[in-house]
């Protein structure tokens, strides 16, 4: 290969672009290419996987050789019987320390061991890629500090071949370094910032004792099926929440936690202490993501921390983590940094991030930005992850992926440096992906580069729909891209309108959504109508655009009422009006409209379609007093009909879609006044049903 770099590369892609990727010539001269189109980092490699085994003895080890060498050892030494049966499974989760090299080297010393790095993030969650990485039917997970007691683990081993369908969590009985029982369980008690304290059941004392079960324990040793193990939150960070979590996990699926008496366990507590960090900021915030995504009370973890911290100390503790939890990037299960400052990175998205260093690739650095893309959509496969974002550069640049979009993707990327860099020689490029909505028939899809737009956008657009993916078509494409210093909204490459914030694009887009939902319309029939459901039936205020719709909406909404629209009422033919969530665009006395979601006005949103009840044609008059009178239902008829936007030639059945609605609706004509006012009246009107 010549020395001086890109005419040489240039030449050998050129030359391997005319002969076939699948050709013995093209896989030899690709591999040497490989070598000068990548750096190596010198960092050690996974081990290849084996072959499958019964059982997997995993291990995630931190700078910790001495330990994991005589464990690991120990193993293999004191309980040979098993061998063949098992394999030995090392994560090092610092593969750039002084440790790493060493635990690397096993692998040519131990029989059935396997080394693999990770260091995307530290803590106690990385078990969850032992599960993952493991090629068996079931799965020890211990710490790299601990020692069986004799004949335990063929015992386990035995045990487990009756267990072929379990959906249970095994554990053992800790024993002290004087031999004694130190505890088969954990009772439920809040202590020194964990849930769970050691406990002690005499029926653990006679290691030939049965199983039995046990509410949960410490997780150095546990032991599961893999196809029943139930995963970590991967937003989890750091110090984390295994006692109790996984156990409630195991039990919602139909599991049981059971103690195995013979599998007893002797753990080295470190003298000097752990050598990652551990901070009460990761905990509180693991303790709340784990109990939201339990659904449980998290009183108690509140009111231990401020009792162990004390009030003050804890307030922006649980503050930070209950922000993240209710802000628009909680909707990703991780986000992903390719190299620069993750600190910065996490400022932005107020949430933790995975730093991935792109790999070295002096000639054409996309090649690097390529592989660690690769590399990150690989791990969202691995780990079952369903939406994760990507952010990298200066001015941010993110790409957002739904699972759907994981298979599809990697089968599109190349794999090494060679076929990358012919790839990119055609023009390939890593694309840009946002999110889709499907509404009403209508398929709508956004994409953009610029992080905040994304956000607000899919946060604002019809929220309470159902997202779609990527492999959809859509019947309209929205863009933003940022031009100067304004950000450019275009729909179908045509510009709609541009703003210097992303929230100020919003009412534009939510206007071009509801014209191409309206177009697609084909069972539902709409009208102009703020709509919201009140003791299971809807009330209709019909009106034209700016006729103050959403401002009296938004007041029912606050009095507890529904929310099915402040714009449309989509009726089907049956005469039921049926939830069109768009946001409320209110103006709060100002000329330009802002989105607002009911949420945000303490209103659940409506689901199901609903009857009518009410039909109100009211004029908005601010210096008058209230005034309505009654109407026939043929007046309540004209009123839908004179405010729908379709054209009524073109769809002959809207007029008996329309007398349906009206059929069981008590129907007013007349002015109003201010929101508040006017929802008095209504409510008294109709005798504010529950």
């Amino acid at each position: 290969m010549p020395d001086d770099g890109m005419p040489g590369i240039e030449y050998f892609l050129g030359v391997l672009d005319q002969i076939p990727p699948s050709s013995d010539a093209f896989g030899h001269a690709s591999r040497i290419l490989d070598s000068h189109l990548l750096r190596p980092n010198g960092a050690p490699k996974a081990s290849p996987l084996g072959p499958e085994r019964f059982l997997t003895i995993a291990m995630a080890t931190y700078d910790e050789y001495d330990a994991t060498f005589f464990t690991v050892q120990s193993i293999r030494m004191y309980n040979p019987e098993i061998a063949d049966e098992t394999a030995i499974l090392v994560l090092d989760n610092h593969p750039s320390g002084p440790s790493a090299a060493a635990l690397k080297c096993l692998e040519e010393k131990v029989k059935g061991y396997r080394y693999v790095p990770y260091d995307r993030f530290t803590g106690t969650t990385v078990k969850d890629f032992l599960f993952r990485e493991a090629n068996s039917e079931f799965v020890l997970v211990m710490d790299s500090h601990v020692l069986f007691a004799p004949g335990a683990l063929a015992k386990l081993v035995a045990f487990l071949k009756t267990q072929h369908h379990s959906k249970d969590l095994f554990q053992g009985p800790l024993i002290g370094d004087d031999q004694s029982l130190r505890g088969t369980h954990f009772d439920p008690i809040w202590s020194r910032g964990m849930h769970g304290q050691w406990g002690i059941d005499q029926r653990a004392a006679d290691p030939d004792a049965p199983p039995f079960e046990i509410p949960m324990q410490g997780m150095g040793v546990f032991a599961c099926r893999k196809q029943a193990w139930p995963g970590f939150n991967p937003r989890f960070q750091g110090f984390c929440v295994e006692e109790g979590y996984l156990h409630d996990k195991i039990r919602r699926n139909s599991g049981k936690v059971m103690c195995l008496p013979f599998l007893r366990w002797l753990h080295r507590f470190r003298p000097g202490g752990v050598p990652y960090p551990l901070n009460w900021a990761d905990r509180v915030r693991n303790y709340l993501i784990a109990y939201d995504e339990l659904r449980l009370d998290h009183a108690p973890v509140r009111e231990h921390f401020e009792s162990l911290l004390g009030a003050e100390a804890a307030r922006p503790l649980f503050e930070a983590a209950q922000r993240e939890i209710a802000g628009p990037y909680y909707g990703f299960d991780a986000i992903f940094a390719i190299d620069g400052d993750p600190a910065r990175y996490q400022e932005m998205v107020g949430a933790p991030v995975r730093r991935v260093a792109a790999p070295e690739t002096p000639w054409n650095p996309e090649i690097g930005r390529v592989l660690a893309h690769r590399s990150i959509l690989v791990e969202a496969v691995q780990q079952d992850l369903r939406r994760i974002l990507i952010l990298e550069g200066d001015p941010v640049r993110e790409i957002a992926y739904e699972s759907a979009d994981f298979e599809r993707v990697l089968a599109e990327l190349p794999d090494t440096p060679t076929k990358i860099a012919l790839w990119l020689r055609k023009g390939g490029a890593l694309q840009a992906h946002g999110f889709g909505v499907r509404a009403f028939g209508c398929n709508i899809r956004v994409e953009t580069a610029c992080l905040e737009a994304r956000t607000i956008l899919e946060r604002y657009v019809l929220p309470s729909l159902p997202r779609m993916d990527s492999s959809n078509r859509p019947d309209m494409l929205v863009r933003v891209a940022r031009v100067g210093e304004q950000l450019q909204l275009s729909v179908d490459d045509v510009v709609v309108a541009s703003a210097g914030r992303a929230i100020d694009l919003v009412p534009a887009l939510v206007r071009v959504v509801d014209e191409a939902v309206i177009q697609r319309l084909t069972g539902l029939r709409a009208v102009h109508a703020g709509t919201v459901v009140l003791g299971g039936r809807a009330l209709l205020l019909p009106g034209a655009t700016h006729a103050g719709k959403s401002s009296l909406v938004a007041e029912l909404l606050r009095r507890g009422a529904t929310y099915f629209s402040d714009e449309y009422a989509l009726i089907d033919p049956q005469g039921r009006v049926h939830p069109y969530p768009r946001p409320l665009l209110l103006r709060n006395g100002c000329p330009e409209q802002f989105p607002v979601l009911a949420g945000e006005c303490n209103a659940p949103v409506g689901d199901a379609p609903a009857p009518v009840g009410w039909i109100l044609s009211l004029d908005y008059q601010p210096a008058r007093t209230w005034a309505i009178e009654a109407v026939p239902q043929s007046e309540g008829l004209l009123t839908l009909l004179r405010n729908t936007p379709h054209v009524l030639a073109d769809l002959p059945d809207i007029v008996g879609s329309f007398q349906r609605a009206v059929a069981g609706a008590t129907c007013y004509t007349g002015r109003r006044t201010e929101a508040k006012d006017a929802a008095d009246e209504i409510f008294r009107l109709v005798g504010n049903p529950s």
